[in-house]
């Protein structure tokens, strides 16, 4: 990816950052201005604690994405990600994960876990991503056409992903930066 999309990406996530500081400080307030009146307000009190809470985890989880962006992996919503995908494909598709990596730096094929090639290139940025220790883990996934009949599949697009622990709906529990494609 280009480094005007990481720029970009940068900026949008800088801002966004920016904007949930400002609703925690919103919160913080609210509950310290419920707590002055002397007042039972027990239920709004917690509320906005809760609140902060919320948008504390949000503001950290933002923060590591920022940290990953800036060292040159692209961050993407996996569930925006995968419609994407999806959406290029004139014929009907699949996006899958092949292989999960859930501890960086190894790489398996056994029953349970497709052997899968890596080109010279890929195999450097994986080593480049696991030597970073910016990610918890990392995915293969492969996004294959089939044919008429389900049977026949031909091989598309791979992509590695580093992947971080996320609050955030749209990733399904994990964030995904890309690490390479081909």
């Amino acid at each position: 990816m280009s480094l005007d999309y990481l720029h970009e990406d940068t900026s949008r996530l800088e801002k966004q950052l920016d904007e949930l500081k400002l609703l925690r400080q919103k919160a913080q307030e609210e509950a310290q201005h419920a707590r002055s009146l002397r007042l039972d307000m027990e239920g709004p009190i917690k509320a906005s604690e809760a609140e902060v809470q919320r948008l504390s985890v949000q503001l950290k989880h933002i923060e590591r994405v920022i940290a990953r962006v800036k060292a040159g992996f692209p961050y993407l919503e996996r569930r925006g990600f995968n419609d994407a995908v999806e959406a290029t494909f004139d014929e009907p598709g699949e996006w899958h994960q092949l292989l999960e990596l859930p501890v960086p730096g190894v790489i398996w094929a056994d029953e349970g876990n497709a052997a899968v090639r890596l080109p010279i290139d890929v195999q450097k940025r994986y080593a480049q991503a696991v030597s970073s220790d910016l990610f918890d883990g990392f995915e293969v996934c492969v996004c294959w056409e089939t044919a008429d009949n389900e049977s026949t599949r031909r091989t598309t697009l791979q992509h590695l992903f580093g992947t971080i622990q996320s609050p955030n709906e749209e990733d399904e529990g994990k964030a995904i930066f890309l690490i390479a494609q081909w």
